[in-house]
Order: structure tokens, then sequence, then C-alpha cells
């Protein structure tokens, strides 16, 4: 599936009424799983805009969001860690380590203002016995100035990523791949930085 069949394929099948909104995500996200790692970096380039198209709130909407977390799962599964998407979250297992993660999306015409956009706090609470959290969302939207979300990420140990960096980490290097467990410690080790620990 290339990345510019995902909007028909989101909104083809949420036409069918004979398919719950499980049976869409689930189709969905059986197409992601089959990508190959060319395919998964086309999607990584372009994932996380909402189109304009889907409705505010509608079912279309709903299952770009499962796509986002669908796609970070299969990118991490190049990095390594064994991962899936879960109801609302991707869970991940490496050889030393377990994460939560959260694929953002936003619309163009919507900047995110607030920290509940990312909600750090949250993702944190649904850790799931998780060691690491991490979001990821398009590199754009993340605020270019002091924010209380890299604050709270900091405190929380949630990493911030972008699609951009999925993709950059794929392409990175040959096999075999060190650990990831370094990049999902940075929010503790700014905090310590911060607060003068190490």
């Amino acid at each position: 599936m290339r990345y510019d069949e995902v909007v028909s394929l989101i909104s083809s099948p949420s036409n069918d009424e004979r398919l719950d909104f499980t049976a869409r995500a689930n189709r969905l996200k059986v197409a992601v799983d089959a990508l190959t790692v060319e395919d998964v970096l086309e999607h990584l380039a372009y994932a996380g805009v909402i189109p304009e198209s889907f409705g505010d709130d509608s079912s279309e909407e709903m299952l770009y969001a499962k796509y986002c977390n669908a796609l970070l799962a299969r990118a991490l599964r190049e990095l390594g860690p064994k991962a899936r998407a879960d109801a609302a979250d991707v869970l991940a297992n490496g050889d030393d380590y377990s994460l939560v993660g959260d694929a953002k999306a936003f619309r163009l015409s919507r900047r995110p203002k607030h920290k509940q956009d990312f909600n750090v706090e949250a993702l944190n609470r649904r850790r799931k016995g998780a060691r690491f959290a991490c979001f990821v969302c398009p590199l754009y939207q993340y605020p270019s100035k002091g924010s209380q979300i890299y604050e709270l990420a900091a405190e929380c140990n949630v990493v911030l990523l972008s699609y951009t960096h999925m993709a950059f980490m794929i392409k990175r290097g040959p096999e075999p791949r060190p650990s990831l467990r370094d990049i999902w410690e940075v929010g503790r080790r700014l905090k310590g930085n911060r607060d003068g620990d190490t």
C-alpha cells in the first residue's frame, strides 16, 4: 500500500455499514503490517497530517489515528522491538526494555497550542507496566520555543520524537542495531541536567 492509498482505504471501508469500526481498524492494521521497509519510509515522510477531507471527530479521523499508531508499531519493528498497536497505544518490547508509545496526528489548519494536545501526563499514566514512553508526531508540530510540554516530558521521562526521527533511525545503519534504550532514557537525563544531578 502506498501512502496515497491511505485516504481511500480509510474512506471506503467507513462508508460500508456492514463493517463496524473495529473491523475497519483491523483491515487498516493488516495493510500497514504488510508494508515493506521502503513503504514504511514513504509513509513516515507523510504521516501525522489528518486529511482535511475527514470531518472533525469523524470515524475517518479516528481511523487515521489508528493508522498512525499502526505505522508507529510497524516502524518500531524495523528497529528491533516487538511492537503492536493496542486499543489506544503502541506497546513494544526490546531485549532490555518495554515501551508504550502514542502516534499523534494533527490537521495542517490547526497547530497544537496546549499541553493537552500531547497530554504527556496521561501517557505516563497509561504505561501499562512499560518502563519507557514516547510520543511521535510531525516534527513541525512540536513547539519551537520553551513549552510546558518539554518540561513535563523530561519530568515523566516521555521521549518526544517525530516521524522524521523514526525514518532516520530506520535508515541510519546496518544490522545489528544497538539497543534503543539510550533514546528512551533521554528525558531522565535532561531532568538530571536541569536539576544539577548529573
